[in-house]
């Protein structure tokens, strides 16, 4: 990467039952993004509107080239090509001629003036937001290999007394296993007769287990309800992060 290159950082913002996202492009770049996220049922006629008013807004408060589209609060795009004539508006403002131009679609890159994509326009749009620079990002990555030779060192020395160090271990301490093992299950044998009395912590151990094996068993004979059940445990996770996302939009 260009140590010169300057890369922007997101901005979020709060609507009425959304919140918008927009990344700027890098300034070697010039197209920025925008993603409308929903968090509430809409109509996808109130839908688009959102979209068409949040783009105008965007577009106009950082006059570069601009893709903007929607999703929910999954994470899984929203489809408008039932009412429009696609699902995401491309367009720019131009502040030279004080016109905002933009369609449901995609626009052809000789039809986006000239000078909205010149890296000097980029910078001036962005100057003064939060960003770091090519130079900066060069040194995160290198960061991020140190600390994962560091990781290497440290799982290759685990490895080691994992093959050697614990085998020889192991067999020191086996025959304490051994003997430890026969007391323990000659402890359970007494108590699964009625001579020694389980304590509280162990009957809700074994009711537990005993409820996970109830479970696994019901997994197996329905796969099908099982994987069913899987996807909307993922689902549901995804939702509760982009719910908490929205919640540190400020608005």
């Amino acid at each position: 990467m260009n140590e010169n290159e300057i890369i922007w950082e997101p901005i979020k913002r709060k609507g009425d039952g959304y919140f918008a996202e927009y990344t700027p492009p890098r300034s070697s770049s010039w197209l920025a993004s925008l993603c409308v996220v929903v968090l509430e049922p809409k109509d996808k006629g109130e839908l688009a509107k959102i979209l068409e008013n949040e783009f105008k807004k965007w577009a106009e408060l950082y006059p570069a080239p601009l893709f903007a589209s929607l999703c929910d609060d999954a994470g899984d795009k929203i489809y408008l090509d039932a009412i429009r004539p696609m699902d995401v508006i491309t367009g720019y403002y131009d502040p030279q001629q004080k016109n905002l131009v933009w369609i449901w679609g995609l626009q052809k890159n000789d039809e986006i003036p000239e000078h909205l994509r010149q890296e000097s326009h980029i910078r001036r749009v962005y100057d003064g937001l939060p960003h770091k620079t090519g130079k900066q990002v060069n040194q995160d990555v290198q960061e991020h290999i140190k600390k994962m030779r560091s990781a290497k060192k440290v799982l290759l020395t685990l490895s080691f007394f994992q093959l050697f160090i614990i085998p020889l271990v192991s067999k020191l301490f086996g025959l304490v296993a051994e003997i430890f093992s026969m007391g323990k299950n000659a402890i359970e044998f007494l108590k699964l007769s009625g001579k020694i009395s389980r304590t509280k912590r162990e009957e809700e151990k074994a009711e537990i287990e005993a409820r996970h094996r109830h479970y696994i068993h019901h997994c197996e004979r329905n796969p099908e309800g099982f994987a069913r059940l899987r996807n909307e445990n993922f689902e549901a996770d995804a939702k509760a992060q982009i719910k908490k996302e929205a919640e540190s939009v400020a608005k």
